[in-house]
């Protein structure tokens, strides 16, 4: 199995997915202490992403696109640079809403 994901090239990808289910997690956990209430209407949301239009984003935070077009990349970022800018991005965003808490 593992020669047959070597050969596919697949390990970067499965990095990238490594990467964003710690990055989505440390999302919900953020969520649950701004607002406890907030996790109990998961099934709610899911629901109403479930019903919008094919293509639409349900935060633009997933657009990576967007969420780094202020940055420098010089010139068009590879999909790894754009990873990286866009966890970095949701990370320091993240961040802040600690420090927002923490000062209460």
């Amino acid at each position: 199995m593992q020669d047959y994901l070597d050969q596919q090239q697949l390990a970067p990808f499965l990095a990238m997915s490594e990467r964003y289910g710690q990055l989505y997690q440390r999302m919900v956990d953020m969520l649950e202490k701004l607002d406890p209430d907030e996790l109990d209407r998961r099934p709610e949301r899911r629901a109403a992403i479930d019903e919008l239009p094919a293509g639409t984003l349900a935060s633009v935070w997933e657009d990576i696109d967007a969420t780094i077009a202020g940055a420098n990349v010089g010139g068009q970022a590879n999909i790894e640079e754009a990873v990286d800018l866009h966890i970095g991005a949701v990370e320091a965003w993240i961040r802040s809403l600690e420090a927002q808490l923490r000062a209460g």
